[in-house]
């Protein structure tokens, strides 16, 4: 897909119907230097990553031109023949290691680390995530000497639930969403919830090569940095999204 077709997937209505149906928001912590190259890392994931695609649906307002931005999925999404589509427009390939490297080359690329493991934390009076062992993406960015910009995505959480969790093992070890999704009356259709989306101050990183033994201190050191950072703008905008969504105001983000 060259970059004009690109963009009139992006404006499709349907794509606007979906903001609309969520009262899609974004708010930006920093105007971000768009010739920059940047890793986005989103949070939370939830039981589906619906505010991350609706947010990669807008980034041709932004003045980012839509073959240097991209996005990074499980490679069994792409085994969905719809959503492979839906991807494919959106600039989202299948997520390793190699795709990662070659892409934040070639632009921005924006990443979930929680991955499919936190859908079956999707729910409750908490926001929780899976951070605290996730540091391959914050190795890459150290390697490429890349900023890291956070995300977080308020209200994903809720849209959708998932289950049973016991399953949440194989699906781990498959990379497959093993389970239910369900929403509205039991159904997997998303619940009419506000959708915020912050992205925050860009993490700044030193670039060490992985053969420096100093490599392994300026990830962990980097990666305290960003989940510091996620944890300030979490608590920051929280008392924003809850002042129209009840409860939020209160809300606790739980990392693990």
């Amino acid at each position: 897909m060259d970059s004009t077709e690109a963009l009139m997937a992006l404006a499709s209505p349907v794509f606007a119907l979906w903001r609309k149906y969520f009262n899609y928001s974004v708010v930006y912590e920093e105007k971000l230097d768009v010739s920059q190259h940047y890793l986005y890392a989103d949070f939370p994931h939830g039981a589906f990553p619906l505010s991350q695609l609706l947010g990669l649906t807008i980034r041709h307002k932004a003045g980012w031109e839509g073959e240097n931005f991209y996005g990074l999925a499980a490679d069994s999404a792409f085994r969905i023949p719809l959503w492979r589509h839906v991807y494919t427009w959106l600039g989202i390939v299948p997520a390793s290691v190699a795709n990662l490297k070659k892409h934040i080359k070639w632009g921005c690329v924006a990443c979930t680390p929680g991955g499919i493991a936190e859908m079956y934390l999707a729910g409750g009076k908490s926001d929780h995530i899976y951070i605290r062992s996730r540091k391959g993406f914050v190795s890459v960015a150290v390697e490429e000497g890349i900023p890291i910009v956070p995300v977080y995505h308020f209200g994903n959480t809720v849209i959708l639930s998932f289950g049973p969790r016991f399953l949440e093992p194989w699906g781990r070890k498959w990379r497959f969403s093993l389970g239910l999704l369900y929403g509205v009356a039991g159904l997997p259709i998303p619940r009419r919830v506000q959708l915020m989306m912050v992205v925050g101050p860009p993490v700044a990183v030193e670039k060490v090569a992985r053969t420096d033994p100093r490599f392994q201190a300026v990830v962990d050191e980097t990666h305290g940095r960003y989940m510091a950072t996620l944890q300030a703008l979490f608590d920051k905008y929280r008392g924003v999204y809850g002042a129209t969504a009840e409860g939020w105001a209160e809300r606790q983000l739980v990392m693990h």
